[in-house]
């Protein structure tokens, strides 16, 4: 039991380490004009930041949704820029702001 039990904390330890070195990838620095991965992004339904699937994090007082670029909401913002809108299962995301 105990055997097992270090075998899926192991595999639990290499797949953060795994989320730490794609984190790590991001150079957080570049603004663009579009979104790509490492863009935090301001919408009309709150901030959103395209890197790895961390769900809610809170930052400085403010909610944000860090989701993975393969995520279907992360795949339709790809690409886009300020004023746009993506829609995703019926709710209309409005691009209002890029960092």
């Amino acid at each position: 039991m105990m055997q097992l039990e270090q075998e899926k904390l192991s595999h639990q330890l290499d797949e953060l380490e795994e989320q730490k070195s794609q984190l790590d990838k991001i150079d957080i620095s570049k603004i663009s004009n579009q979104i790509a991965k490492g863009t935090l992004i301001q919408s009309d339904k709150g901030f959103l930041f395209l890197s790895i699937g961390l769900g809610k994090i809170i930052v400085d007082d403010k909610t944000v949704f860090a989701i993975s670029p393969q995520s279907p909401l992360g795949l339709k913002l790809l690409g886009k820029k300020e004023n746009e809108v993506v829609e995703m299962n019926g709710v209309e995301y409005k691009i209002e702001r890029l960092y």
